[in-house]
């Protein structure tokens, strides 16, 4: 019995060994108001989570989420830091990718 308990414990953490890189949360800053998809976003902290074909974006200061779908992509080496790409205008910008520090995984937003 206690083999038993000893290989199904094993089992559990193999299991969540396996959970994807990009499950875990990213933090980033945004300076000016911020489209990402449809949803805009306004000056401030942010966190960061995927699931599955979503970012799920948390503004700091009330703890409000916005899902937005992304397209992710898979590079050939990890990135050191979390960057996040923008394309500026007039008034505001627009949110067109995020990579994710400490993966290959390079979130893209619609354009």
């Amino acid at each position: 019995m206690n083999k038993l308990t000893s290989l199904f414990l094993a089992a559990t953490l193999a299991i969540i060994g396996l959970t994807p890189a990009y499950a875990k949360s990213y933090d980033f800053s945004l300076a000016v108001p911020t489209t990402a998809g449809t949803v805009q976003l306004e000056p401030g902290r942010y966190s960061l989570k995927v699931e599955g074909d979503k970012a799920i974006i948390t503004l700091e200061k009330n703890n409000k989420s916005v899902e937005v779908p992304v397209k992710i992509k898979q590079g050939d080496k990890k990135f050191r830091t979390t960057s996040v790409g923008t394309v500026r205008g007039a008034s505001s910008s627009k949110l067109t990718s995020i990579e994710l520090g400490g993966s290959k995984t390079t979130l893209e937003f619609g354009q």
